[in-house]
């Protein structure tokens, strides 16, 4: 039973990392990182996965484990113009403000021409 409960948490798991999934171990918590502490990791945990905007908060004590958020599903912004695209607002900011997006339009600085969709669909 063990066995196949980790196996379908596990396929939950990877089918979900890519849309900001909150997930929960029972694996330990990383050494250094105390129950009731929570940590940002740079690789998500249990995978070789770079971690673009994550935070994982270890169990109180009593209980083995840590769950971990991402930024999940955001409503997009309308964007002003064709010319604009969807980009992170704060890519290097920590989590949740990491998870922030905005459009990025001509005269914008760092705005790339070439990720704007000639019919307005969202990139980035």
């Amino acid at each position: 039973m063990e066995l196949c409960l980790k196996i379908v948490l596990t396929v939950v798991f990877f089918s979900t990392l890519t849309d900001g999934a909150t997930f929960w171990s029972t694996d330990a918590c990383p050494k250094g990182v105390n129950p009731g502490e929570s940590w940002e990791p740079d690789v998500i945990p249990g995978t070789e996965t770079a971690s673009e905007c994550m935070r994982c908060n270890c169990f109180q004590p009593g209980r083995t484990g840590f769950e971990c958020g991402g930024c999940g599903a955001i409503m997009p912004p309308e964007l002003p113009s064709p010319a604009c695209y969807i980009t992170k607002a704060a890519p290097d900011q920590p989590y949740p403000e990491c998870c922030r997006i905005a459009p990025r339009c001509p005269g914008d600085v760092g705005y790339n021409p070439t990720m704007a969709k000639p019919n307005g669909d969202i990139v980035g």
